[in-house]
């Protein structure tokens, strides 16, 4: 059933027609709609609807219909965005989408609205070549506000029992590998579990396909789903077919022929989940990246109180290590580069709060490196003349001086060190003979391409050999070179 069809579109047209039609121009719209929303993309016709009738919405008539429209559409979005986009790609009447339509026909068998979100995202991001798709993909993704699937990766969430050793650790799975959380809040892998209902169980979290509250399993030809309703009682059913959960369960599984000789596996292990159920959580801050033409490749992203945790694995490389990282920015750096995925949309939030403490660190450092240059100055004066320089009282005024150099350019370390933690990985000049400097001054409005505190690379031979009013050469991040006053920046390393 449509969108349309749910809420008895053309009846309640004939209604507005019969007791509204005496408002300006309600009439034209409801025989506009009468004799054409057939032949339309069901979801187009409610939106073109709402904004047809916005200024006409205080009719009580007019008010009940939008309201259905709005309910009835927030209920189950993605199952009618789904049809919506179904209904378009029919309407190009290509063979090529044959299988594709076969795919969302499956899909829509479903009639849970996040299940059916979920599939859009893990099944249908591959097809992301079709504008409609990928439309309905992205939007999906940014209304979970999580790792996202897209045409060359797919996002999982991760299911596991949990296991409580003789120390109080706790151990879950995920990708096949054993994980506790150190006392330090870390990630570390943890050692195989003599436990056989811990094995049994991550057996069949990764035989079976888990939601929320629901486990699903396709047999040679049947459809088994095991749900939990919200007073916690599990339900099975075989292709809709309520299976009584009894002391007859796996007799009545086998004389049914759900499942044969061949199946007596994953009978055995549906029977573990359904005694088990509660043992196997949603682990909410673990997610699994898979690339879709690279198996090999796949990680596990956690995200820690303090830290961010990326386990990679590569079986051809046997690759498998736990990196941790304090930023945000570091984890996202780090998974691009070995999966070529990109985090920023779902550590956005993060990020938001990194680029506040950037701004921050960044104004510190700019007032560190002042107060380094006017102690260096100072220096200079109790030292340029010759005959003062070696009593005690200068020397003891140089020992504070230096002191108070050796704390500053400390911190000055710690905090660079942060902010490159923070910052998006910049071109390394490097072996251009340049250092790594700030704009420390505002700069004259002639230079349109700096500020203050802007990172930039220094040419150290020109700062090393030229004088404060003398022009330098610096280059931005993006490569650009400029000239500019020598006082006008400072090294940071």
């Amino acid at each position: 059933m449509n969108l349309l069809e749910k809420i008895n579109f053309e009846g309640e047209l004939l209604k507005i027609k019969r007791e509204s039609s005496d408002i300006p121009g309600v009439s034209e719209i409801v025989e506009g709609y009468l004799s054409s929303y057939m032949d339309h993309n069901p979801v187009t016709v409610a939106k073109s609807f709402m904004e047809s009738t916005k200024n006409v919405a205080y009719d009580p008539n007019i008010k009940e219909i939008r309201e259905s429209i709005v309910n009835t559409y927030q209920e189950n979005t993605f199952i009618y965005e789904l049809k919506s986009v179904k209904y378009d790609i029919e309407s190009m009447r290509s063979p090529f989408y044959k299988s594709i339509i076969t795919q969302i026909d499956k899909i829509l068998e479903n009639e849970n609205n996040d299940e059916v979100k979920t599939a859009i995202k893990q099944d249908l991001a591959i097809h992301s070549y079709i504008p409609q798709i990928r439309g309905l993909v992205e939007y999906a993704n940014k209304y979970d506000k999580e790792l996202n699937s897209t045409a060359d990766h797919y996002a999982k969430t991760v299911y596991s029992p949990v296991h409580e050793t003789a120390k109080g650790n706790t151990i879950f799975n995920s990708l096949g590998v054993n994980f506790s959380i150190s006392e330090g809040n870390q990630l570390v892998e943890a050692p195989i579990v003599q436990d056989k209902l811990y094995n049994d169980l991550v057996e069949a979290v990764n035989t079976f396909e888990f939601f929320d509250t629901k486990i699903q399993y396709y047999t040679k030809d049947k459809k088994v789903l095991l749900s939990e309703n919200e007073e916690g009682t599990l339900k099975l059913e075989v292709d809709g077919n309520e299976v009584a959960i009894d002391e007859n369960l796996r007799r009545n599984l086998l004389t049914s022929r759900v499942f044969d000789a061949n199946s007596l596996r994953q009978l055995d292990l549906l029977q573990r989940v359904i005694e088990n159920y509660s043992n196997i959580v949603r682990l909410d801050n673990v997610k699994q990246l898979h690339m879709r033409n690279f198996q090999n490749k796949k990680l596990n992203v956690l995200t820690l109180e303090n830290s961010f945790a990326i386990h990679k694995m590569d079986t051809e490389t046997r690759t498998n290590q736990i990196d941790v990282f304090e930023t945000a920015n570091e984890a996202i750096s780090d998974v691009k580069a070995f999966i070529g995925y990109d985090l920023s949309e779902s550590l956005r939030d993060h990020l938001k709060v990194e680029q506040s403490q950037l701004e921050s660190l960044k104004e510190k450092r700019s007032n560190i490196i002042e107060k380094i240059e006017f102690l260096k100055e100072e220096k200079s004066k109790l030292t340029s003349d010759e005959t003062i320089a070696e009593s005690e009282a200068i020397k003891k005024a140089n020992e504070l001086i230096e002191g108070e150099l050796t704390a500053h350019t400390n911190e000055l370390e710690k905090i660079t060190s942060k902010i490159s933690k923070i910052s998006e990985k910049k071109i390394d000049f490097t072996d251009q003979g340049f250092i790594e400097g700030i704009i420390k001054k505002n700069p004259p409005s002639s230079l349109k391409d700096i500020s203050k505190g802007d990172d930039i690379w220094i040419f150290a031979e020109d700062y090393t050999t030229s004088g404060a009013k003398d022009d330098i050469i610096i280059k931005l991040n993006n490569g650009k070179e400029l000239r500019v006053k020598k006082e006008l920046v400072a090294p940071t390393s």
